[in-house]
């Protein structure tokens, strides 16, 4: 997640970045008449959400594409240019993934130097469907969902290796951060995962690019012909395949009824063996792994926090309450042994 004082949406700002792909779409609020004017097909751009980065919805001739920007501060250009050339690597061997839009002047990774800062964007044609998560989730859709992130494993192991970011990458992030703010707790637990994680084997059949956020949100379902397009590789990293297995069981039980968790992860995990073999041996440590993943989303909230933001919107205290209780469920296991 950004910064809080990121997660403000400019209007402005927005327009200037999509004219480096599209002319003539003026970035409107949705609310009231606005609504109407999107909903009646006119060439027009609205703020979507903010998370990790900025995204708008665009409406172009009849087409839906998603502007996608962060601050320089937020986002290393190359790091997103690897991301882009992994999406396209997948889309170029058929699987479903995002589709990014060269720009005006052919790049699908733009830089651009504004009154308000320097930001990273790129532009990416919407999918057909909606997100996984809204989904009437059953245990078909689970075999297929655990079955699509097997076809990306298996790509990713036939990707060139690149020097991409890794988990030892994301673990130094983490300490340096950890240090300015003089977490000790935060930094023993990082320790412990460092020490624990080195020692795992890496192969070729367990270890290689993953996703790192394969959660229902970022699964567009198309119930009429029953596929999945994955968006949003914003966190691709080096990591063995069980860390994007362990991230994706978390967000279905957190979205499905208690007395289905069982069912549904079974059959997302034989949809993911239809497809790969599933290292027994490093997935019996899934807890370890959701560990990494609690420390990691502890840091980043953390650090979004860390800011009071001048004249705050007044969605923002309540967001801070949630994000607050968020880093309080992330740290619960710190320090404990492994």
């Amino acid at each position: 997640m950004m910064k809080l004082k990121y997660l403000i949406n400019n209007d402005k700002l927005a327009e200037l970045i999509l004219k480096l792909w599209i002319d003539g779409n003026e970035v409107i609020n949705t609310e009231d008449e606005g609504w109407n004017r999107f909903k009646n097909g006119e060439n027009v751009t609205s703020f979507y959400r903010a998370s990790s980065n900025s995204i708008y919805i665009v409406k172009k001739d009849g087409e839906i594409m998603f502007l996608r920007y962060a601050p320089i501060e937020e986002k290393q250009y190359g790091q997103v240019v690897d991301e882009i050339e992994f999406v396209q690597y997948l889309r170029n061997k058929g699987y479903e993934a995002v589709e990014s839009i060269p720009s005006k002047s052919n790049k699908r990774v733009e830089i651009i130097e504004t009154e308000y800062g320097t930001f990273i964007a790129s532009l990416f044609k919407g999918a057909k469907g909606g997100s996984l998560e809204d989904a009437e989730l059953n245990e078909s859709i689970m075999y297929e969902h655990g079955k699509n992130l097997g076809k990306l494993h298996n790509l990713s192991t036939e990707c060139e290796k690149k020097n991409r970011s890794s988990f030892l990458d994301v673990f130094e992030k983490m300490k340096i951060y950890l240090k300015t703010i003089d977490d000790k707790l935060a930094l023993k637990e990082l320790e412990l995962l460092k020490e624990f994680f080195v020692t795992l084997p890496i192969e070729d059949s367990n270890f290689g690019l993953i996703h790192y956020d394969f959660e229902l949100d970022n699964i567009i379902y198309n119930v009429e012909n029953n596929t999945m397009t994955v968006i949003d590789f914003d966190d691709s990293m080096y990591h063995w395949f069980v860390m994007d297995i362990v991230q994706a069981l978390e967000s279905i039980a957190e979205e499905v009824e208690a007395q289905d968790k069982e069912s549904f992860e079974q059959a997302f995990l034989e949809g993911y063996k239809s497809e790969k073999e599933i290292d027994e041996e490093i997935f019996k440590h899934r807890d370890i792994f959701k560990r990494f993943g609690n420390l990691y989303g502890y840091m980043r909230t953390v650090r979004s926090c860390e800011e009071v933001v001048e004249n705050e919107p007044e969605w923002m205290p309540g967001l801070r309450v949630r994000l607050e209780k968020c880093i309080r469920e992330d740290s619960v296991e710190f320090g404990k042994a492994l």
